[in-house]
């Protein structure tokens, strides 16, 4: 006897069919030549798509990759290799290598020697806010660097005082921002935090090749809820009153 589901109006089984297909590339911004620097490290990416899941596999000079200075990272449809570079030997093409029944695809990412940064050269607080801080971050720019490997931003992490004890100062577990000069100017402003609260704060500079020692840490201070106004907003405030002049004022910025 052969039975029939039967269903209500209400109950409406919809079966989605992977249409099975050959990988492709979906990621249009993936660096093709990237650096790094001894002692530094680099992760690089490789994504596409495929059904069923295309598997995801790495060589370096066409050899297989094995080590403690390498660590993989997989999706469904994607795969990080995290390199440690220690030394030399560490810089080379690797090949991604994506493949499924119907198909397969290869990209070399090329990884060569760039240089590592110089840190800032000035690091502080420019102006507080109730919920966020601005920061006076600053680098020279050296004549002997190549063009390609100037600084292009600053990576800066942070903690408030009770999360700094709380984690007994391990870093591991700030909030990072990264400030990209082509994206964020020269205005660096680190939001969303807590007000009427102390932070401990560093900077690294940023270049293509990855990161620069940290600077030293710092204490800055959000303000309180009673502070509406910015610190800018309150001087302008005072000079309105005439208990400062402008000219005085320009002193403090």
């Amino acid at each position: 006897m052969r039975i029939t589901p039967t269903f209500s109006d209400s109950d409406q089984i919809t079966i989605l069919l992977r249409i099975q297909h050959k990988p492709h590339w979906f990621d249009n911004d993936t660096a093709l030549l990237q650096y790094s620097f001894v002692g530094g490290s680099v992760n690089i990416s490789c994504d596409a798509m495929g059904e069923p899941p295309p598997s995801f596999t790495w060589l370096h000079d066409g050899h297989g990759i094995s080590g403690s200075n390498y660590r993989w990272f997989y999706a469904d449809y994607g795969s990080t290799l995290q390199i440690h570079v220690r030394n030399d030997s560490h810089f080379g093409d690797y090949k991604c290598k994506v493949a499924n029944p119907l198909g397969i695809l290869e990209r070399i990412i090329k990884l060569r020697k760039g240089q590592k940064p110089i840190g800032p050269s000035r690091f502080q607080l420019k102006r507080a806010f109730t919920d966020g801080l601005e920061l006076d971050i600053r680098s020279v720019k050296f004549s002997s660097v190549p063009d390609n490997m100037q600084t292009i931003g600053y990576r800066v992490e942070y903690m408030s005082e009770n999360e700094f004890k709380y984690c007994a100062g391990n870093w591991s577990y700030a909030k990072r921002r990264d400030f990209l000069f082509h994206r964020d100017g020269r205005r660096f402003v680190v939001t969303r935090l807590q007000t009427n609260t102390t932070y401990l704060m560093r900077a690294a500079s940023l270049n293509l090749a990855g990161l620069s020692d940290w600077s030293s840490v710092k204490i800055f201070a959000t303000l309180t809820n009673l502070a509406s106004h910015t610190v800018a907003q309150n001087f302008i405030i005072i000079i309105a009153l005439g208990l400062i002049s402008s000219a005085s004022y320009t002193k403090y910025l």
